[in-house]
């Protein structure tokens, strides 16, 4: 129970500290984002996954919390009502909206949404979870590991050369890993429960989950993972190298796998179905710039019923799957994913 309130007061003298920027628009601003690259075992160092964490790639809505509200991956603040938000922490994290698998839809539809009241806005949100893969600003001193503000990270600092500035220099502070980073958001969820009365936390279930990481060691336990992952519905596996900080922009020690790729085109006309598909939808011509290629294909497959009969309208952006290209550059075996949700 003393840990848990030292921990507390930790994090609240953190929030504490930057109550000023509360009341400029500049607190409302997010910060920029880890970008996954597609797995390539080249990009890896001697081809080796020593030292690489996995986790399940979830289908959701990628979410950065700045210690005071959420954001898209663009920068737009999404609306959370504060019963969702209530156990947050003061300090920034990363990671998705997400119901379950196979769920998009469900997830995007309650994100998306205009509430009358927070009573129905409360209702809605109750099925989704912020599933953490990071907690971006973290510093080390020795055995202590604590979340810091953005602007106060050395990790966020531009780096001073002047003569004055070395020789004042305190010790460097070591960069934390992956666990480590994690391991604040653990501390503060064990915090805020051992705050409350047992009947409490029963009835006060937090929002807030952090995504399980595990040591991956070789190509072929990866590719095991990968398939058990797919075949129980999930969008495949993120690779994370455990001792890397945590990096705004594409690195590749931030990597994601799937059994399939997919990619995004524009629908620019709809074909006619035949035999059972007679008066409905067969298929769409796509277009998309593939290898600096203006490109245009079909796609026949992965629509409902209800979608051949009131297709996706010209103009608009979906999401398809495939598995490679053709000798000719066209993907192989598209098919209908998703209506493109730019976040």
């Amino acid at each position: 129970m003393l840990f848990a309130r030292g921990f507390l007061f930790a994090c609240a003298a953190l929030f504490a500290l930057d109550l000023s920027a509360q009341k400029s628009p500049e607190s409302s601003k997010t910060f920029g984002l880890l970008e996954l690259m597609v797995y390539d075992k080249s990009l890896l160092e001697n081809s080796a996954l020593s030292g690489y964490m996995a986790s399940e790639k979830l289908d959701g809505i990628r979410a950065a919390w700045n210690g005071k509200t959420l954001h898209t991956r663009s920068g737009n603040i999404i609306k959370a009502p504060a019963c969702f938000t209530k156990d947050f922490p003061p300090f920034a994290l990363d990671g998705e909206l997400w119901i379950g698998r196979r769920q998009f839809e469900e997830v995007l539809s309650v994100v998306s949404r205009e509430y009358a009241d927070e009573k129905s806005a409360c209702a809605a949100w109750a099925s989704v979870g912020y599933h953490i893969f990071d907690v971006p600003f973290c510093e080390k001193n020795g055995a202590q590991i604590m979340p810091v503000m953005p602007e106060s990270s050395t990790e966020s600092k531009k780096l001073d050369s002047s003569p004055s500035s070395s020789a004042n220099a305190k010790p460097a502070r070591q960069t934390c890993t992956l666990q480590e980073r994690l391991s604040i958001l653990a501390r503060y969820l064990e915090s805020i429960a051992d705050t409350k009365e047992a009947s409490e936390k029963e009835a006060r279930q937090t929002h807030l989950h952090i995504i399980p990481q595990e040591r991956i060691d070789s190509t072929a336990s990866l590719q095991k993972r990968l398939k058990e992952l797919s075949d129980a519905g999930a969008e495949g596996i993120v690779l994370r190298y455990d001792s890397a900080p945590y990096q705004q922009g594409r690195t590749k020690h931030a990597l994601k796998m799937k059994l399939y790729n997919d990619a995004e085109c524009k629908v620019i006309a709809h074909n006619r179905g035949k035999g059972r598909l007679e008066g409905k939808m067969g298929s769409i011509t796509c277009e998309q710039m593939i290898d600096s290629k203006l490109l245009h294909f079909r796609i026949g497959s992965g629509f409902s019923d209800e979608m051949r009969a009131s297709p996706p309208p010209i103009g608009t952006m979906i999401t398809y799957r495939h598995y490679g290209f053709t000798k000719n550059g066209i993907p192989k075996f598209a098919t209908f994913h998703r209506i493109y949700a730019a976040q």
